[in-house]
């Protein structure tokens, strides 16, 4: 299930973001862009 693979990152990327680190969001959103996409 997608869902599965893409939460870590979801949670890494709100971490960042709640962590007022935008680097680590910018890195959080490539992370998830380059994952696979499985229809």
């Amino acid at each position: 299930v997608p869902n599965e693979v893409v939460r870590p990152e979801l949670d890494n990327l709100k971490a960042a973001v709640l962590a007022e680190d935008p680097i680590a969001a910018e890195l959080a959103m490539e992370a998830i862009h380059l994952l696979p996409t499985r229809s």
